[in-house]
């Protein structure tokens, strides 16, 4: 029992270590899978949202298709970037590689509101409609900001990258 504990209090001092020396904990790969399924969600959202504004199946999924590869590479820089922020971290999150339900939310909440400024400007590009452009980011939010909490908790218990 003795030897388990010190084990475990090292391991705590390296994770804290780590931690404080800005070091990222999860790997790049890691981000970029948890990028893949998240766009595929958001994606299939976002194309469902847009028809029933535009009744366009065709512009619909070229929103969709410009979503995809652009916010591919926004989530994968914002993944980076949280990796490298302390705040809502636990020393217990330190230690289990982990983040809370009050950190999860907060990432949901930065990426939605990257992800909606750049989806007004793409819906307005191709529809030249400031009306639906913002209606389809406002919808298109509401049910991100769900799924993409969701998508957080599901992560948070994968050990995959870690």
């Amino acid at each position: 029992m003795e030897i388990d504990l010190k084990t475990k209090i090292k391991q705590a001092l390296q994770a804290t270590k780590n931690y404080l020396n800005n070091k990222p904990k999860e790997k790049a790969y890691r981000s970029l899978i948890k990028s893949i399924t998240w766009r595929l969600i958001g994606t299939l959202s976002l194309v469902f949202v847009t028809y029933l504004f535009t009744q366009k199946l065709d512009l619909s999924v070229a929103i969709g298709g410009i979503d995809i590869i652009s916010n591919l590479i926004l989530y994968f820089v914002h993944e980076r970037v949280w990796e490298h922020i302390a705040w809502g971290r636990t020393f217990w999150d330190l230690i289990t590689f982990t983040d809370n339900k009050k950190r999860s939310l907060a990432k949901a909440i930065s990426w939605r509101i990257l992800a909606s400024l750049y989806l007004v400007l793409v819906s307005y590009f191709l529809t030249g409609d400031p009306v639906v452009s913002v209606a389809i980011s406002l919808i298109d939010a509401f049910l991100n900001i769900i799924e993409y909490y969701l998508h957080e908790r599901v992560w948070n218990s994968v050990k995959f990258g870690r």
